[in-house]
């Protein structure tokens, strides 16, 4: 006896329709589904260089479940859901997983730790170290650009490899954009820095780890 389709598409997707469900159980909960999110919620959840530094890491899992909210909110859930969802097609749930969490944390703690040296440095090779160091963000976004370096460089045909350069120069604009510019208290530039880290650690993590062979499901 066949499963029914949506019964298939949550057999094959288990991890991505977590990440939606719990980004939408965060949105009910703090109502950035039409609200921008409250400062409190920054404080308690966040996640920053200066928290990390501190040694308070669980908020390298707390910042992914919430996002700045309204159209931010909308676009996140968007974009995991794409990006996530064809990572955990391609390449089965466990790559999808460590994709998302090991980009995710990889990137905060690369952040937390250059801008660590940048605040010591004698010469500032990082623009705006200290405010990107006491900027205190949310989001799954790291996550979900990992995973979409991931699917772009598996991606057949490889003519869509051409994609990632173009990836790559939007994100590096939007970065220079928001150095020039360091809006809300540095978050634009600390989750624009995160995505230029992120989406090409998602791309060397499918040159190192062995391709996963997915059986396609059953008519």
């Amino acid at each position: 006896m066949h499963e029914r389709p949506p019964l298939k598409l949550a057999a094959r997707l288990p991890w991505t329709i977590s990440v939606v469900a719990i980004l939408i159980l965060g949105a009910i909960s703090t109502r950035t589904y039409i609200e921008p999110l409250g400062e409190e919620w920054y404080e308690s959840w966040g996640s920053s260089p200066t928290y990390l530094m501190k040694g308070d890491l669980q908020r390298l899992f707390s910042s992914p479940v919430l996002t700045p909210g309204q159209s931010r909110f909308y676009i996140s859930l968007f974009m995991a859901a794409i990006c996530v969802g064809a990572a955990e097609w391609l390449e089965g749930t466990f790559r999808a997983i460590v994709t998302f969490l090991g980009v995710h944390v990889a990137t905060l703690s690369l952040m937390a730790l250059a801008t660590s040296m940048a605040m010591k440095s004698s010469w500032t090779w990082l623009p705006s170290a200290e405010i990107l160091y006491h900027a205190v963000d949310v989001g799954p976004s790291a996550g979900y650009y990992g995973c979409l370096g991931l699917v772009l460089m598996r991606s057949s045909p490889k003519p869509l490899r051409f994609v990632i350069p173009i990836v790559m120069v939007i994100l590096l604009s939007r970065l220079v954009w928001s150095v020039m510019t360091i809006p809300e208290q540095g978050r634009t530039y600390s989750a624009d820095l995160a995505h230029a880290v992120a989406f090409p650690l998602g791309c060397i993590i499918s040159v190192f780890a062995p391709r996963q062979i997915r059986s396609s499901p059953d008519p």
